[in-house]
């Protein structure tokens, strides 16, 4: 509305019935060479702009997925010290029952061999004992047999 307001009253100012004509030179081939590169330079620019506005987003998606690999490939590296450091574990807790049980094993095996060598000890010990008994026996039997012969022969004589 203002604008249209403003066109009429330049046109009702400049007079009703004069008439003007303008000419355009087109055809020079120096300007309009240099001004068709430059408005083919500012296409390719605004091109280029456009291409590097359009790949932004993969730009950044394609940071966001680095940066998911890379959180990705330490939680693998945190899990995977965590199973091997379990498995470690569970290794040397392994290793100490075997050994505990080898080491029980082997105390059972000496103990066993001591018993056994100290019942064969306490068997001959027990037989040196009968025996030792049985020559005291025989001797104290001898000895009083020969006391009650002295002295059937003492009265007698």
């Amino acid at each position: 509305p203002f604008l249209l307001s403003l066109l009429q009253g330049v046109a009702d100012m400049g007079g009703g019935g004069t008439r003007r004509e303008i000419t355009t030179q087109t055809d020079d081939d120096t300007g309009n060479g240099v001004l068709s590169l430059r408005l083919a330079q500012i296409d390719e620019m605004h091109e280029r702009a456009v291409e590097t506005e359009r790949l932004a987003p993969l730009r950044d998606a394609e940071a966001r997925m680095a940066s998911f690999q890379k959180e990705c490939e330490t939680r693998l590296r945190l899990e995977m010290e965590e199973q091997v450091r379990r498995v470690r574990d569970h290794e040397i807790g392994q290793a100490r029952l075997e050994e505990a049980s080898k080491h029980r094993r082997q105390i059972t095996q000496a103990r066993e061999e001591l018993e056994r060598v100290h019942a064969e000890r306490l068997r001959k010990l027990r037989a040196r004992e009968e025996s030792q008994t049985e020559r005291v026996r025989a001797a104290e039997t001898s000895l009083e047999r020969a006391a009650y012969d002295h002295r059937q022969r003492l009265p007698a004589a």
